[in-house]
């Protein structure tokens, strides 16, 4: 995954053991709209599908979502399905946390991303989590 690049073996090694494997069947459900976000998921292997108020967005292997919730600690807004026979990696959002705290460099990313993802995805995030993306920029936090 290119958000961690460059980070040592033993970073590595550590967010490797933090991370915990969910076997999918098509039609299974990750989450939906009003839930607490509780992880981020890396995709292995297959595709999910978030359904947004407006549009429709697929991740597929190599991939990520789930930062942008935890990021902001906002509510789930997307109905987010798996597409395919999917396997995903999940980090929970306590250990989100704490790597965020140990690795300023990590949560810089993140939040660069973050903007990325809500600019590629213009209008398909609410005004509220807009809003929360803008202000993590702004402030560095």
């Amino acid at each position: 995954v290119p958000i961690f690049q460059g980070f040592d073996a033993q970073t590595v090694s550590e967010l490797m053991a933090m991370l915990r494997a969910q076997a999918l069947n098509a039609g299974d459900l990750i989450s939906v709209p009003g839930e607490r976000a509780a992880a981020m998921y890396f995709v292995v292997a297959g595709e999910i599908e978030a359904q947004l108020p407006t549009q429709k967005l697929r991740f597929g292997a190599g991939e990520y979502f789930g930062e942008l919730a935890l990021l902001h600690e906002t509510m789930r807004e997307a109905t987010i399905v798996a597409v395919a026979s999917t396997r995903l990696l999940a980090l929970s959002a306590r250990d989100f946390e704490g790597l965020m705290r140990k690795r300023p460099d990590l949560k810089e990313r993140m939040q660069k991303v973050a903007a990325q993802q809500t600019q590629r995805a213009e209008g398909a995030f609410s005004e509220n989590e807009i809003k929360a993306a803008t202000k993590i920029i702004e402030d560095g936090e």
